[in-house]
Formats: structure tokens, sequence, C-alpha cells
């Protein structure tokens, strides 16, 4: 007898009521009459659940349900999603970089500068005869501190 039209059927007995038939059968020695009148699920329901290895439901085979479409497309579109996030962090990281490299170089040529102005100074100013100018005096030589650009003169301690 062919099933009636707009009838789906009786659902998948889920893990819990598949436990529940399997405890019935062996632990409280029911059969499948008294089980079937008990729980009210189908005869073929009641013998795949104590038939089977163990209580647990395994993946259905066959046509997919409807919807699967839509659930595999957003799965798609979240792990696009992700990857942009990824690729977004690395480009931050990059730019960041870039800027530390551009402003360490900026610091770099600002200190040979000032390091450079008052050695121009000093030969630029005329100097008596017989007195040595500053840049041919041993004792008045100075050292660049590139790190914090400052005229440090030799012998003396920067701390």
């Amino acid at each position: 007898m062919a099933r009636p039209k707009g009838s789906t059927g009786r659902t998948q007995l889920t893990t819990e009521q598949r436990q529940r038939v399997r405890t019935l059968f062996f632990d409280a020695r029911m059969s499948k009459t008294e089980i079937l009148r008990v729980t009210g699920y189908s005869p073929n329901q009641i013998r795949y659940a104590i038939r089977a290895d163990d209580a647990l439901v395994k993946a259905r085979s066959g046509r997919p349900k409807a919807g699967a479409k839509e659930a595999a497309a957003r799965e798609a579109a979240e792990k696009e999603a992700a990857q942009l996030q990824m690729a977004a962090a690395q480009a931050t990281t990059t730019e960041v970089a870039a800027a530390d490299a551009t402003i360490r170089e900026a610091t770099t040529k600002k200190a040979t500068a000032a390091a450079e102005t008052p050695a121009k100074e000093a030969s630029a100013q005329q100097t008596p005869e017989g007195e040595t100018s500053a840049e041919e005096s041993p004792a008045a030589e100075t050292t660049t501190v590139e790190a914090n650009a400052t005229r440090i003169p030799n012998g003396s301690s920067s701390d």
C-alpha cells in the first residue's frame, strides 16, 4: 500500500530516544510490543534502535535537505570574510612597519643635518691669528650621538 498523499512518514529517533528503547529492551527486559505500546514508536524504529551497535544516530544518506545550498553559501561567505580580515591585519602590520622605517629615516636625516650645522657655523667664523679654531683644537672635538641627536664633548659621560 502506498503512503497517503501529504504524509511525510515518521521522523528518525534521536540519540536519547534510541537510548531509552535500548534501556527498556536490554535492562527492563521489555518485549518489542511492550516498548511499542509504552513509547508509541513504530516497530521498525524500535527494531533498528535495538539492532544498532550503539544509540548514536549516524549521518543520513541520500539527497540533502532543502536549504543545504544556502548553508554552504553562508559558510563560504564566512570563510571569505575571515580571509579578508586576515589580509587586512597583515596589510596593517606592513603599513605600520613602513611608517616606522620612514620615521627612522627622517630622524636620522634630521640628526645628521643638526650635527653638520654647528661645524659649518664654526668654520664660517673668523678667528684671530695665532689662535686655533674649534675644528683644529683636539679638546673641543665633539661626538654626535644619533640615538638622541645631541652633541657631547669628548671625555665627558653622556649620563
